[in-house]
C-alpha cells in the first residue's frame, strides 16, 4: 500500500485550511479603484439555471462545487473560476478587501468546508454546523448527535459534520459515521442515521442507497428501504455512482483496480488496472490517472475501460516565459451540468485544465497562481 499511503498523505494535507481573519501589520485593504467588483460569487441569482446533482464526494474532489460555468475552488483563499471566460475572483465581496489572511471578514479565508452548490446558494459545514451562504452566512442547524464510534475515536470532534451530497432537493449531510437528510425546499431535517463503520473518504448515493469507502479500506452500503447498513468489501478506497452503476477502486497487490457494479453490488466487472482514486466517470467516458509509477499519467477511455488515450497537457505556461507545466497529482471534477471536465494540478495546484468531455486535449488553461496565498502554497 506504499502508493496509497503516499497519495493519501498528499490528499489529506490538501484539505487542511488555515482559518480566521486575525490582525496584523500588513495592509488588509486596497484601493477599490484598482480591483474588480466582487459581484461574481455564489449566491443571489444562483437559483435561476441550477439543475445539477452532486452524487459523489471524496477527498479528491470535495474542494470543488459548480453552478453552470462557475467553479468554486477551496483555498486558501476561496476562489471562483469562470471556465468559459477564464476569469478568476477571490470568493469575497467585502469592499476594498485585500483578500489576505488578516483581512477582516474576508470570505476568501472563511473556510467553506465541503462546499456544495444548490438552487438557493452554497451549503457548507463549519465544525458541528451546517451553513448556507446566499449572499449572507446562515447557520441551518448545529449537530449534537454522535455514536460510540465518534466518542471513542474522535472525542474532541464527535459532533463534527463533513461531506455533503445534493440529489434533487435533498441534501445529505454526513458526520463521521452517520448522516442526516435535509430538504432544501421544505427545510425539514431528518433524524440522524448510521450509514458506515468508519471515517468516510468517499460517499456516493443514487437517492435509494448510500455507499461509503472508509479510511480503513472498508466499503459499506446503506439501504433506505431497510434502514440498515452493511459492509460490502475490503481494500476499497473510493466509490462513485453514475447512471445506474457503482464504480469503486479496490487495491490488489498494491495496484488500484477500477470496478463497475450494479447498485446492489452483486455483480461487478473490472474496467481498468492501475486506476487511482481520483478517477471521474462522465456521461460517456472515464478520466483517470495511474499511480504505479512516478509519471502519474492521465488518461481518458470509454465507459468499458477500453480505448484509453493519454491526456495532452500544455508543456509551458503561455503567460510565463520558460515556465514548464507539470500536471502532477490531479483533482478531477465534472464541470456541473456542462459537457466539460476540470482538472486542478501543477506544482502548486495553480492550474485548472479544462477539457471537453471525450477529448484528450486541454481546451483551456487557467492559472490561479496570482490569486493564491504564497504562504499557503505547498
Amino acid at each position: 500500500m506504499k502508493n496509497l499511503s503516499r497519495s493519501l498523505s498528499i490528499s489529506l494535507s490538501a484539505l487542511i485550511l488555515l482559518s480566521g481573519c486575525s490582525g496584523g501589520n500588513e495592509s488588509v485593504y486596497i484601493d477599490t479603484s484598482d480591483t474588480e467588483s466582487g459581484d461574481n460569487y455564489f449566491g443571489g441569482d444562483i437559483s435561476e439555471n441550477f439543475s445539477y446533482n452532486t452524487c459523489n464526494k471524496n477527498i479528491m474532489n470535495d474542494k470543488f462545487t459548480f453552478d453552470g460555468s462557475l467553479l468554486y475552488v477551496s483555498g486558501p483563499p476561496e476562489m471562483t473560476v469562470d471556465i468559459n471566460s477564464g476569469q478568476v475572483r477571490v470568493f469575497c465581496d467585502v469592499p476594498g478587501c485585500a483578500h489576505k489572511e488578516n483581512s477582516p471578514d474576508c470570505l476568501g479565508y472563511n473556510n467553506f468546508w465541503y462546499a456544495t452548490a444548490a438552487p438557493d446558494g452554497i451549503y457548507y459545514t463549519d465544525s458541528d454546523k451546517l451553513c448556507l451562504y446566499d449572499g449572507e452566512q446562515k447557520v441551518i442547524f448545529t449537530n449534537d448527535f454522535f455514536t460510540d464510534y465518534e466518542e471513542e475515536n474522535h472525542p474532541d470532534a464527535k459532533n463534527d459534520l463533513s461531506k455533503l451530497l445534493l440529489i434533487d432537493n435533498t441534501l445529505y449531510v454526513f458526520g463521521t459515521t452517520f448522516c442526516y437528510t435535509y430538504d432544501i425546499q421544505t427545510k425539514q431535517l431528518s433524524e440522524p442515521f448510521k450509514v458506515t463503520g468508519g471515517v468516510s473518504l468517499a460517499v456516493a448515493s443514487d437517492g435509494k442507497k448510500i455507499y461509503t469507502a472508509t479510511d480503513s479500506g472498508e466499503m459499506y452500503m446503506y439501504d433506505f428501504d431497510t434502514n440498515e447498513y452493511k459492509k460490502t468489501g475490503d481494500n476499497i478506497w473510493t466509490v462513485q455512482y453514475k447512471n445506474g452503476y457503482v464504480y469503486y477502486v479496490q487495491y490488489e497487490n498494491e495496484i488500484p483496480m477500477l470496478y463497475r457494479a450494479d447498485t446492489e453490488l452483486k455483480e461487478s466487472v473490472k474496467l481498468i488496472e492501475d486506476c487511482y482514486v481520483n478517477f471521474l466517470v462522465t456521461e460517456s467516458h472515464i478520466y483517470y490517472q495511474n499511480f504505479s509509477d512516478e509519471a502519474l499519467g492521465a488518461y481518458v477511455c470509454d465507459l468499458d475501460g477500453k480505448n484509453a488515450k493519454p491526456i495532452q497537457f500544455p508543456k509551458e505556461d503561455p503567460n510565463v516565459v520558460g515556465k514548464a507545466i507539470v500536471p502532477g497529482l490531479l483533482y478531477i471534477t465534472p464541470a456541473g451540468n456542462t459537457d466539460k471536465v476540470c482538472m486542478k494540478g501543477g506544482a502548486y495546484e495553480e492550474y485548472i485544465f479544462v477539457i471537453e468531455d471525450g477529448s484528450d486535449e486541454v481546451s483551456k488553461l487557467i492559472s490561479l497562481y496570482d490569486y493564491q496565498d504564497p504562504i499557503n502554497r505547498w
